[in-house]
């Protein structure tokens, strides 16, 4: 659950620090807390100070929401282990691989694509007794006073951290549980969870699945976190955590021949609420695009696996020339990967070079650190020319 506003209000918030801004037309922040957020040299044009951050376009998503878990509640697993390892998707037990033996799995409601969590769930249930369901026990009150109420931010507050802390009093019902095992930073009310259970002598473990940084602030026993770009900003907010990075940042390869280029997707990121880094991906894409038609399959797609059938046929009607994988096949030697930002990269490595793309506005060593190889997207077809004749 993300808010645009927030998003524009941080944008503005930096270009007011980098001394870039003078004057704002914006109708849905009050003058007491634009006073807070923006310095003396900024004035404001409008204000409203009933106006929510959050949209009502939310408010449909969030009854599903409470529908999925309800439904999963009502069928859920009973707690039998002492370590819990909540899971959504198959990516919970890659990070989590050496728990596995002695662990419970819940799994919860999976709303992205609905036919990876079943074919998830059926595959799991089948091969193994430690596994069942899970749903978070959400009151649906607050969200039917969003039919009738104009102060919406407040009302879905209480609908998450009602959740949050119902749900944490839950497994304290069971009073063996030692550990519990998650992936979960970006859940609204992860805090609150978290929070209830440490307090009472469970251990909480969260494993960023991704680069993104959600609420910038959190609370668990160990944070196990992708890089140390990643710890800086966590760092921020959250000074006295455990932190732990899981991946080394010094590992690299070179491929001397180049046997293909796999441009390693993300998905629809306009859906996500990304236009500019959408626009980007199209320009790549439309780069190798042009490039693929020379030279045949020597450049993929490989798809994110959230992807939907609708941008699946896009894809292959967009760019004919640029045939679609969903997993590497063998042989995984000379492979040269293009990406804008995806965390695969810690993954893929090991099976080739791997090139960042930037711009005059994005830059992809903010998320990985300065080590990584990169090229601005204007130049990127007299790279991969030179890349697939002579190597790295």
């Amino acid at each position: 659950m993300k808010s645009d506003k927030i998003k524009i209000l941080y944008h503005l918030h930096n270009l007011d620090e980098a001394e870039r801004l003078r004057e704002i037309h914006i109708d849905f922040i009050s003058r007491i807390k634009f006073n807070y957020l923006f310095s003396k040299n900024v004035s404001i044009s409008k204000e409203d100070s009933t106006v929510n951050l959050l949209p009502h376009r939310i408010i449909p998503k969030l009854f599903l929401k409470y529908f999925a878990n309800k439904i999963f509640f009502l069928l859920k697993a009973k707690v039998k282990n002492d370590k819990i390892i909540k899971s959504w998707v198959e990516v919970t037990e890659k990070i989590y691989k050496d728990e596995l033996h002695d662990s419970q799995i819940l799994i919860y409601p999976f709303p992205i694509k609905i036919y990876r969590q079943l074919k998830y769930i059926f595959n799991k249930i089948k091969k193994s007794e430690s596994v069942g369901l899970m749903g978070v026990p959400y009151k649906i009150s607050p969200l039917l006073k969003t039919l009738f109420n104009r102060n919406i931010d407040y009302l879905i507050t209480v609908f998450e951290y009602t959740g949050a802390i119902r749900h944490a009093n839950y497994f304290l019902k069971y009073q063996g549980i030692q550990k519990i095992l998650t992936t979960e930073e970006f859940e609204v009310a992860s805090f609150s969870f978290s929070k209830k259970l440490i307090k009472s002598g469970v251990q909480v473990i969260n494993a960023c699945h991704g680069l993104s940084v959600y609420s910038p602030f959190v609370y668990y026993s160990k944070f196990l976190l992708i890089n140390k770009k990643q710890k800086e900003l966590y760092s921020i907010f959250n000074k006295n955590l455990d932190f732990e990075i899981i991946y080394d940042e010094t590992f690299e390869s070179k491929v001397s021949k180049v046997s293909k280029i796999i441009f390693v997707d993300q998905g629809d990121l306009g859906k996500l609420g990304m236009p500019y880094e959408a626009a980007l991906r199209g320009k790549v894409l439309g780069v190798l695009n042009q490039i693929g038609k020379k030279r045949n399959s020597t450049i993929q797609i490989k798809t994110h696996p959230n992807t939907k059938q609708k941008e699946l046929k896009r894809l292959q009607s967009q760019y004919e020339y640029l045939p679609i994988i969903k997993k590497l096949k063998p042989p995984l030697e000379g492979l040269v990967f293009i990406t804008l930002y995806s965390t695969a990269y810690y993954d893929f490595r090991k099976y080739g070079s791997f090139l960042f793309i930037k711009d005059d506005l994005f830059n992809p060593s903010l998320f990985f650190g300065p080590k990584i190889k990169s090229v601005h997207v204007s130049e990127l077809k007299v790279k991969i020319e030179d890349l697939i004749k002579n190597g790295e």
